[in-house]
């Protein structure tokens, strides 16, 4: 699957790598050096089907690492101010 233009925006689509961060079973996963392709205007990013079969035994596996990383969590308590 080689993208050259992006569904929503019709921006440019190139190959790049790729930070992808999930929630899974409670933790949060960081899986670094993904290939995808990424819309150059509005971001949009696009997986092959083998790279999304990768992600998931990835996170099915992810226990198993020796790298962790502390992540602050704060909660958002207040109700929206409506604007003016």
């Amino acid at each position: 699957m080689h993208m050259t233009q992006c569904c929503f925006c019709k921006g440019p689509v190139n190959n790049d790598r790729v930070q992808v961060i999930r929630q899974w079973s409670g933790q949060v996963i960081v899986i670094e050096n993904v290939p995808a392709q990424v819309c150059e205007q509005c971001g949009e990013r696009y997986y092959s089907a083998a790279v999304c079969r990768e992600l998931d035994r990835l996170m099915d596996t992810a226990g198993d690492s020796d790298t962790r990383l502390s992540v602050p969590v704060v909660r958002f308590d207040r109700e929206p101010v409506a604007a003016a």
